[in-house]
């Protein structure tokens, strides 16, 4: 599944394609779907020490 948010959009406008209450805020989009062809394969996640920094 691959997915992108979105941004810059008019929420107005947005509120009226689907039908969404005047009082909810629409602050973003996301577009969800399978891509033809994966744009990259997935690198997995960071190691702690590569993303926490501790000093004593």
């Amino acid at each position: 599944m691959d997915s992108c948010p979105m941004e810059g959009f008019v929420a107005s406008q947005v509120k009226a394609a689907f039908n969404i209450p005047e009082e909810v805020d629409v602050c973003c989009l996301l577009a969800l779907g399978y891509a033809t062809k994966p744009f990259k394969k997935y690198g997995g996640r960071f190691s702690v020490e590569q993303v926490c920094y501790g000093e004593s």
